[in-house]
This record gives C-alpha cells, sequence and structure tokens, in this order.
C-alpha cells in the first residue's frame, strides 16, 4: 500500500478517534460541550469551523476508496461538506443564534449527543482503517 494512502487513512481514524474523545469527554462533562460552543462562537472561530468542516469533508471524499467502508465514508464527507456550504448561507449571526440554543439544552440531552456522536466516531475510526 502507497505511503499516501496509508497516511490519508490515518488521517481519517485519527478523526474519528477524536470525535470519540471528545464525545466521551461530553458524556462525563456535559458542561465541558458548552465550554467547547462557546470558544467556538467566539470572534470569527465560527467560519474556521465551517472551513475545517469542509476540509475534513474533502478528506473523507478523497480517502475514501482506501478505506474499509468507501461509501460511509464518502457519504458522511459529502454531507460534511453540504454543511459547511449550508453554514456559509446562513451566515454568522443564524449559525450563533442555533448554538446558542445547544448552550440551553439539558444535560441529558448533550449526554444522548455525546453518545451518538462517540458511536459515530467509533464508525468512522472503523470504517477508515
Amino acid at each position: 500500500m502507497p505511503t499516501e494512502v496509508r497516511i490519508v487513512q490515518i488521517l481519517v481514524v485519527a478523526v474519528g478517534v477524536l470525535i470519540v474523545g471528545i464525545g466521551v469527554s461530553c458524556l462525563l462533562r456535559p458542561r465541558f460541550f458548552n465550554a467547547l460552543v462557546e470558544r467556538v462562537l467566539e470572534g470569527n472561530r465560527l467560519y474556521l469551523a465551517l472551513a475545517l468542516r469542509a476540509l475534513l469533508g474533502l478528506l473523507f471524499v478523497v480517502a475514501a476508496d482506501t478505506c474499509r467502508q468507501p461509501l460511509g465514508i464518502s457519504v458522511l464527507g459529502w454531507l460534511m461538506i453540504a454543511a459547511a456550504a449550508v453554514g456559509l448561507f446562513l451566515g454568522l449571526e443564524k449559525l450563533r443564534s442555533l448554538a446558542r440554543r445547544w448552550l440551553d439544552a439539558s444535560e441529558v440531552f448533550i449526554r444522548c449527543w455525546a453518545v451518538i456522536a462517540a458511536l459515530l466516531g467509533v464508525y468512522i475510526a472503523y470504517a477508515g482503517s
């Protein structure tokens, strides 16, 4: 297997592991999620988050053919790219308004989404290998 192929697989798996870590952190300490969202809402960091989402989506689309589950990784990649485009279309203030709704969510709600995020991360790590 060429080195370039292995590198993109490792990056996809690393993204999955990172998502698992964030999901578990939010599950154990739901207010960690609030701190994370508040940091992203500062200044123009939301645009940076959208750019990161689009780049990760592109990584997933490019890496899909080298992964264990190419269709799943490709679909997730295209969804990330589409979500970044929709975010740009909505604009900064609308995105901040939507994010603030998450800040008002109950701990149970955040924990439920944390479990979903962790499971998605496990899938990405598995599918990317």
